[in-house]
């Protein structure tokens, strides 16, 4: 007989498959049961997990109205045209990239609120800090740092964050949650978390506010102080000629302006009529203090006195600094007092869940199938070494 005939008469087609897994369906149920008494064992045993979940986005103007408003006081501030007053450079590039409308101010605030939900150096540190981590520390009691180390990156593993990108119709979205073992504790946390990171991000953005109105109100400042010392100096520039020039008239006794009229026509004649003198050098504006003698005495000591006793006149654009200048002490002790507002819109508050994450209920339903898989698998397999040792004699010793 060949090999082939031989072959196919151990061969096993469908129907006879088929008999033999009935003939062995006791074996194939224990497998089943076994399976099905595993998935319930884990299910009961196995450790839950519960998962809260959150949705934000970016804030209404009425969400961010007080700070909103302190906040476009500023822009408004910062970016006037003093008249008579060039702004720095430096002040120029600081507003240079800014857009105060209130939707911009919304997206900006969320942007930074974003920035710090990005920062796992926060993340690090408020689990550290959390009750939730104390509470585990407290009931494992782990002695070595690396066990610590565990425990920090388990919550931290817990903790998940996706945001979607603004489109063009849409604005940004972010979807939070967080997996604990226990429901109120993933609540809990999620919504610690939350006010965590919108405090840190609304101290940061006020900070950066309360800089920039110190600066800008630094700036105006010294240019007051810029007017203030130019005026004084032309004031005493001015008292310093009418002083030398009633020393000279004086001098000269001329006590008042007709006198030093006819001197002063004689003395001019000479000096044109002098060989040395030249017209080129001659300048009435450069040399307007070596005039001033000829208004006399009683002129040039009444000059004087008004002078010296009379207030500096300063121009429109001091008093304009002086009134911006007072507007942003007053905003900058608003913006020093202003308390926290939300950095953010919920779309979804984290909730208590209400079902596990894990162990799910599927697995009572794949465990016993995959139970029969294996018992069919197994039946097979132990008819097959069955036949193969029938059909092959053994060997005559």
């Amino acid at each position: 007989m060949s090999v082939a005939a031989d072959s196919k008469k151990y061969d096993i087609d469908m129907l006879d498959m088929l008999m033999i897994l009935w003939k062995k369906k006791i074996t194939i149920l224990l497998w089943c049961v076994l399976f099905f008494l595993l998935a319930i064992f884990y299910v009961v045993f196995a450790p839950k997990k519960w998962s809260s979940h959150a949705v934000v986005t970016v804030p209404t103007v009425i969400d961010i109205s007080d700070y909103l408003s302190e906040k476009k006081d500023f822009f408004r501030l910062s970016t006037l045209d003093d008249e008579g007053r060039g702004q720095s450079s430096s002040h120029n590039s600081m507003n240079q990239n800014l857009e105060f409308s209130n939707e911009s101010i919304a997206e900006q605030v969320f942007g930074v609120f974003q920035l710090v939900l990005r920062s796992e150096d926060f993340r690090g540190e408020f689990f550290m800090k959390s009750e939730r981590y104390k509470q585990i520390l407290d009931k494992y009691k782990p002695v070595s740092e690396e066990e610590k180390q565990k425990i920090l990156a388990k919550l931290l593993r817990g903790l998940r964050i996706q945001i979607e990108e603004q489109s063009d119709n849409q604005s940004a979205v972010v979807k939070l949650s967080f997996t604990d073992s226990d429901p109120k504790s993933a609540q809990r946390v999620l919504n610690h978390y939350l006010e965590k990171v919108n405090e840190y991000a609304f101290m940061q953005d006020k900070n950066e506010l309360l800089i920039l109105a110190q600066q800008y109100a630094k700036q105006i400042s010294t240019d007051k102080g810029e007017i203030e010392a130019l005026l004084k100096s032309q004031k005493d520039n001015q008292l310093e000629q009418l002083s030398e020039a009633l020393r000279i008239a004086k001098k000269s006794n001329l006590v008042d302006a007709d006198n030093a009229l006819d001197l002063g026509v004689i003395w001019l004649n000479t000096l044109l009529n002098t060989a040395s003198a030249s017209i080129v050098d001659f300048n009435l504006e450069n040399d307007s203090q070596m005039w001033m003698f000829l208004l006399g005495e009683r002129f040039l000591q009444a000059q004087l006195d008004v002078l010296t006793e009379g207030k500096i006149n300063y121009p429109s654009s001091f008093y304009l600094l002086e009134v911006r200048q007072g507007q942003l002490e007053k905003l900058i002790a608003a913006i020093k007092a202003q308390k926290e507002v939300p950095f953010y819109r919920i779309l979804a508050s984290p909730g208590a869940p209400l079902t596990p994450d894990s162990p799910k209920k599927v697995t009572i339903l794949l465990l016993p199938i995959l139970g029969l898989f294996l018992g069919v698998v197994f039946v097979l397999l132990n008819n097959a070494i069955v036949q193969r040792k029938v059909a092959v004699p053994c060997s005559p010793k």
